[in-house]
């Protein structure tokens, strides 16, 4: 409950800064020492535009006031007077929390006044610890669980919160979360640990210090905010210089030459003990800096670092949530002044008991001659042991090409690679035509698209006159780290040649055991145009899929937060075979960051007219029967802020190209979404899984759910490690009319048809593939101009769009992405 009135503010800052939690300061440091009269009690700021006041403010009758002061007072030894803040607060409307309450009844759909009152709302709750803790705004962090992982990086656990409504309460979703910190203490140290380095001379230019090494330190520091004890000032770092300071030399105040070394030793006293390091590009030396603890680091995390971030993330559910009920004692909600202001009570801070059931797990079929033909999974798992592929691919010519030295993979492991992979593929039910394929030892470092024609030419002269296509599958074997070579692989594949490929880590094969091949072969059946395995048309979950249907799975991925001028990608699949297995793809480059899919109506165009022609020609379907009556659409990647743009807009895209394909289907769009906080844990050992979760295909539909909305929570997979995390299922628009049992067993079916593995996924497997066509999609580049190299302008973002490339067309109707 809350106080009847909230008044939502703009204010703005003059200059402005980017730094949340410099706005904070300004804010606070106005309410708290300019102007309490005004500001009491204290209004709750977002740290960009938007205040809220929980009474009306004594504005005047313009409702606005204008306040300019400094954040300290004049320093008569400073060099430049302190910098004035002009803050400008205007009134933008009243709230009236008596329609959240409607909202949250059934009452009244989500408006603009309902978005402004629940923002209101999470500020207000979080503003205690937003002031005591560093904090990226929805979450804080503290120092009491931190670990320092190299890479001048810290982890730091905190805690999200934020409020949610559900049927007919309001609640406060609580969960223990990560962020990475610039490690604390004396930023050269720091510096030190960002290249794994003890000795300072490693950081002077005159001693071997690369301006290549110089931009990507100089990359890892910029806007990281510095203390300089010195002069006790904050210094934010924009570069590094190329040179030390003992060979750094300006001009002084009284227009004397003079080196950075002797500056500091004349007129701050100080005897610089690394002269030869570089400096910041303020031309202050780096043992000078200090980096405060808490400095949150918003860049992409390191790739030999991910590892250790997963592992310092992984809770049992048991502990997750003893440790988010530690971290309740330090949100004391009913101990903060601002909540109390607001008229915020809270009911209960224990977790939330809710009701859940399990859904039955689908059957999947085999090939008739498996001496298993058909296996259902238990909590989300099965294995390949007597079954055949329900339709086997046959390798008819196939070249190995090995990117690892022949001292560490040798003719014998060569031998042994061959011999167990066409066993198993055999025992699965594929055909091997040929025993003996061809095998290159290649540099790394060579133009790889070259080596693959040439290993393909020579498996052509291997061959009769009159046999004498190239090769169907090319394998590459490769070293532990490779990225490079992979992605001239792939585009050598998947746009140049359209062949399929298959890469494998060397040290793996070496080691490698027959459910290792059995893997390797989930995804190359597929590659070659075979189905692993389908839901077995006879069970009740399979039924919706008797009616002529398509499933389409969508994505967009955007480049990494601190890159610009890098396209955004769009990915679509859908299934072409009436048992929605068998999937094809479509990949678009599109506007950077934008988050609706520009080109749907051309991609869903292309994908329907892939299915016509499959059920016309491999089915031997009548146009009739190959025409789909039912188009069922699962988006990922949308936020709750994006659902009407993106309904509006790709909803009208589905339909058009429906339209143009002289089609008809009834449509349903769902949102699925992974990045929220619920989590679940088991009230009783019994009820979990061998991880301490909940079993695959729990699903929850009503206590945590919108209040008007057609949701659900899905928990689709077994746990393994850590706690696993549901899907959140957002219907948005059902022609089809489901019922919630009938949506909720056919999204946890579609969970069990991903081809790589013989376990049920996180989301459905048309979702799960659409993710990973984003992620190829910088494989349709030349490789010698990534799309990773690109223009930091809206130019550079548009010559990629106009040079990215299609897939081939003969990799067109193959699952190319597995």
């Amino acid at each position: 409950m809350m106080h009847p009135s909230v008044a939502s503010r703009f204010s703005e800052i003059k200059p402005e800064n980017e730094s949340f939690r410099f706005n904070m300061r300004v804010i606070r440091h106005l309410q708290t020492q300019v102007d309490p009269e005004t500001f009491t009690p204290l209004a709750v700021y977002d740290g960009r535009r938007m205040m809220f006041a929980a009474r009306e403010l004594p504005l005047g009758p313009q409702h606005s006031g204008r306040w300019t002061f400094t954040l300290g007072p004049p320093n008569p030894n400073a060099r430049r007077p302190p910098t004035p803040y002009e803050v400008t607060i205007k009134k933008v409307a009243d709230r009236n929390p008596e329609l959240l309450s409607q909202f949250v009844a059934g009452r009244n759909a989500a408006d603009e006044a309902i978005t402004a009152t629940l923002q209101a709302l999470n500020i207000a709750i979080r503003d205690d610890v937003m002031q005591q803790y560093p904090t990226n705004s929805k979450s804080f962090f503290t120092p009491d669980e931190r670990r320092d992982i190299g890479g001048g990086v810290e982890l730091w656990r905190g805690y999200f919160q934020s409020v949610r409504p559900a049927a007919n309460r309001l609640l406060i979703n609580v969960d223990v979360t990560t962020a990475m910190m610039y490690k604390s203490g004396n930023l050269l140290d720091v510096c030190l640990s960002f290249f794994d380095e003890r000795n300072p001379r490693a950081l002077a230019p005159r001693s071997g210090f690369t301006a290549r090494k110089i931009t990507r330190l100089a990359k890892f520091l910029s806007n990281l905010s510095v203390r300089t004890p010195h002069i006790n000032k904050t210094r934010v770092i924009k570069g590094l210089s190329r040179a030390g300071a003992r060979d750094l030399s300006f001009v002084d105040s009284n227009g004397r030459t003079i080196t950075v070394e002797r500056y500091f030793r004349e007129q701050a006293n100080i005897t610089l003990q690394n002269p030869d390091v570089t400096n910041t590009g303020a031309l202050i030396p780096l043992e000078l800096c200090q980096v405060e603890p808490g400095k949150i680091m918003k860049k992409e995390l390191f790739q030999d670092k991910t590892r250790e971030m997963v592992e310092f993330s992984r809770m049992r559910p048991s502990d997750r949530f003893n440790n988010i009920k530690r971290g309740l004692e330090l949100l004391s909600f009913d101990r903060s002044p601002i909540v109390q202001h607001f008229g915020i009570r809270v009911a209960s801070v224990d977790p939330l008991s809710i009701p859940a059931r399990v859904l039955p797990t689908p059957p999947l079929n085999y090939n008739s001659a498996s001496r298993d033909k058909s296996v259902r999974p238990s909590n989300g798992s099965w294995n390949m042991v007597d079954k055949k592929f329900y339709r086997s691919a046959t390798i008819r010519k196939w070249v190995i090409i090995v990117y690892e030295t022949q001292q560490r993979f040798n003719q014998q492991a060569v031998d042994r690679l061959i011999k167990d992979l066409v066993g198993a593929a055999r025992a699965a039910g594929m055909t091997v035509l040929m025993d003996s394929p061809v095998v290159k030892w290649c540099n790394a470092q060579g133009n790889v698209p070259d080596q693959f024609r040439q290993a393909g030419m020579e498996c052509v002269a291997r061959q009769p006159e009159a046999n004498k296509e190239g090769p169907g599958l090319f394998i590459a074997v490769l070293p532990n780290v490779a990225g490079d070579v992979y992605t001239a692989i792939k585009h050598f594949g998947d746009i140049t040649k359209g062949v399929p490929t298959q890469c494998m880590v060397a040290s793996k094969c070496l080691k490698a055991n027959n459910q290792y091949w059995n893997n390797i072969l989930l995804k190359i059946n597929p590659k070659l145009g075979g189905i692993n395995n389908i839901l077995d048309p006879n069970d009740p979950a399979s039924a919706f899929l008797k009616e002529q249907t398509i499933v389409l799975g969508a994505d967009v991925n955007h480049a990494a937060p601190h890159t610009q001028g890098i396209p955004s990608y769009a990915s679509i699949v859908g299934n072409v075979d009436s048992n929605a297995v068998k999937y094809v793809a479509v990949t678009r480059a599109q506007e950077s960051r934008r988050e609706d899919i520009t080109n749907l109506k051309d991609m869903c165009l292309y994908i329907i007219n892939k299915y016509k022609g499959y059920q016309a020609i491999v089915e031997k379907n009548q146009p009739s029967k190959a025409t789909p009556k039912r188009l069922l659409f699962f988006r990922d990647g949308v936020s709750e802020g994006e659902f009407e743009i993106v309904k509006e807009r790709e909803l009208k895209a589905l339909q058009d190209a429906c339209r143009e394909a002289r089609i008809n289907p009834k449509i349903t769009f769902i949102v699925v979404g992974k990045r929220h906080h619920y989590r679940f844990c088991p009230q009783n050992q019994r009820d979990s899984d061998k991880s301490g979760n909940c079993p695959a295909g729990m699903v929850v539909d009503e206590a945590i759910t919108h209040p008007i909305d057609f949701d659900y929570y899905l928990l689709s997979h077994g746990g393994i490690i850590g706690t696993s995390r549901p899907a959140h299922y957002s219907v948005i628009h059902d022609e089809n009319r489901f019922s919630a049992d009938s949506l909720q067993v056919l999204s946890f079916s579609l969970c069990h048809i991903f081809a790589r593995a013989t376990r049920s996924v996180s989301i459905p497997a048309p979702v799960y593939y659409a993710h990973l066509v984003s992620k190829r999609a910088k494989n349709h580049y030349d490789p010698r101009s990534t799309s990773d190299t690109a223009s930091s302008t809206a130019d550079g973002s548009q010559t990629l769009i106009e040079s990215f490339r299609s897939l081939h067309e003969n990799q067109a109707g193959n699952m190319y992405f597995m």
